[in-house]
């Protein structure tokens, strides 16, 4: 009996679609616009791609309900992109509404749990799927700042959960992906929608951008808040650490937040060698067409692609 042998021919390069803000909600007819929009990425986009890998930048579901959030693996399967995405937390999948005077003190630690089941769970199957690829694909991460409540005068305590950021390597680009959550882990009424990364995730962020042992890797940063938009309802705290953390170390910074796209290159000012990309919102309210980026990773370049996707007739 002869035996043949099978082999695996690996990708040449990486596509990184930057997609963001879904808002899924609790019934299929809210989500119709949003899954359509799916649909027709996958079609026009992903599908002709070698290996795509999708990164949402938070916002995947409407008021942080665990309701809505069974509903993102189905909307995700449906635009065939179930099996290559990757997410971070907006301030929708962690607060109601998106805004922190809806916090419910004892849903919270719910809430977050349930997120992060959901994001474990893609980042389990990405990887199974780069693998199959025949790429060598592993995850770390680290528990880093507490989230806390106001608990009297002044006084916070911690409610029993960490922000949690993870990083995905990819050894034959040498292509390292971190997942921060932006979302602020002193939660407080005052703050509404605006982020925060705080001092441990940026100790962690740092540690991981400048460590000897991933110095001559890419470097792609994901995050929900907007580090340059500086609405006093929206901003992210402490941009200025986090600008000065990634600033001609990372190749990309990805994020959502404001429903409006957005491409700075520091290419071609020479300030910079890398893009700030900012992902409009999926439904895009009021628009048929999607403007989104598409990174293309080779072993030597990063170059970008825009793209333009419709909604289908319905």
């Amino acid at each position: 009996m002869q035996q043949s042998e099978i082999t695996t021919t690996i990708p040449t390069q990486i596509e990184i679609n930057h997609l963001s803000d879904l808002h899924l909600h609790a019934t299929k007819e809210k989500n119709e616009r949003a899954i359509n929009r799916l649909s027709c990425i996958a079609d026009e986009v992903i599908s002709k791609q070698c290996c795509p890998i999708n990164i949402f930048t938070g916002d995947m579901v409407d008021d942080a309900k665990p309701e809505q959030m069974k509903h993102l693996c189905g909307a995700l399967a449906m635009g065939d992109m179930l099996n290559s995405t990757l997410m971070v937390a907006g301030n929708h999948d962690i607060v109601p509404f998106g805004n922190q005077l809806g916090i419910v003190d004892d849903n919270i630690i719910k809430v977050i749990e349930s997120f992060r089941i959901q994001q474990t769970y893609l980042i389990t199957c990405t990887l199974r799927t780069l693998r199959a690829a025949g790429l060598t694909a592993t995850v770390i991460y680290e528990d880093t700042d507490p989230f806390t409540k106001e608990w009297c005068f002044g006084i916070r305590k911690a409610i029993g959960i960490t922000k949690r950021t993870y990083a995905i390597l990819i050894k034959e680009f040498k292509l390292m992906i971190i997942l921060l959550d932006s979302n602020p882990h002193h939660l407080s009424e005052i703050d509404f929608a605006r982020g925060c990364i705080g001092p441990r995730q940026l100790g962690t962020l740092r540690g991981w951008l400048n460590g000897e042992r991933y110095s001559d890797w890419r470097k792609v940063v994901c995050l929900h808040h907007h580090p340059i938009y500086h609405s006093a309802f929206l901003k992210l705290t402490d941009s200025d650490e986090f600008i000065q953390s990634v600033w001609d170390i990372a190749d990309l910074v990805l994020f959502g937040h404001k429903h409006e796209y957005t491409l700075w290159s520091g290419k071609k000012s020479q300030k910079w060698n890398g893009y700030l990309s900012a992902a409009s919102d999926i439904a895009c309210t009021g628009y048929e067409t999607l403007m989104f980026e598409t990174f293309i990773i080779t072993q030597d370049t990063i170059t970008h692609t825009t793209n333009a996707s419709r909604l289908k007739a319905t």
